[in-house]
């Protein structure tokens, strides 16, 4: 059971790395536009950053949800099919 869940896991993870990856490359450019005061271009970064976010992460994780047996199988084995259903739950 925990090489299920371990397999799982390992999948769901990837579309959380893209979103990870977001507060390294926005953080400099948020902190200047913040130092010159310009507030709208603070909330310009932020609204548009989330949108592409969303974008981008939506898809994959319906994608994810709705291919989960077929990716297990995929890039695991026949055994590990019962880890769909995890992989369902915690890619939301």
């Amino acid at each position: 059971m925990a090489g299920l869940y371990t397999s799982a896991v390992s999948i769901a993870r990837i579309p959380y790395s893209f979103f990870l990856a977001l507060p390294a490359v926005m953080l400099p450019l948020i902190s200047s536009a913040i130092s010159q005061k310009n507030h709208g271009l603070v909330k310009k970064y932020i609204t548009q950053s989330l949108r592409y976010v969303i974008m981008i992460l939506l898809p994959i994780m319906a994608l994810i949800s709705a291919y989960a047996d077929q990716i297990i199988n995929l890039l695991y084995s026949i055994e590990f099919t019962s880890a769909g259903s995890i992989l369902k739950i915690l890619n939301f």
